[in-house]
Order: structure tokens, then sequence, then C-alpha cells
């Protein structure tokens, strides 16, 4: 990645790379836009439970 910066820094004229996907880009101005909703659920179950009792250490 830092020798293709390399080379468009030294040749700002190459222009952008082409095949950019427009639903990444719809994606990111909606998260512009709106934020990031606090809405979501977890990315994964957690490790316990409500009322669990922790004690220790993981490992």
């Amino acid at each position: 990645m830092e020798a293709e910066a390399a080379e468009y820094l030294q040749a700002p004229e190459l222009g952008l790379p082409e095949g950019a996907d427009e639903r990444i880009d719809d994606q990111v101005m909606r998260y512009l836009r709106g934020g990031d909703s606090p809405r979501q659920g977890l990315a994964e179950s957690p490790a316990f439970a409500v009322g669990d009792r922790v004690t220790g250490s993981a490992a």
C-alpha cells in the first residue's frame, strides 16, 4: 500500500483507480450523515448473563 501511495505522490496525474463499489460509497455516506445507530445488536453473544457470578480470572 505504501508503494502505491508513493507512486501517486510522484505522479498525481495518474488519477484514482477505477472499480469503486457504489454500495460501499452509499453506506459510508449514510453513516456520515446519520451517525452510528445505537439500536444495533451485539456483535456476538455476551460471555455472561445477567445475575451470573463471575470469579477468578479467565485464561
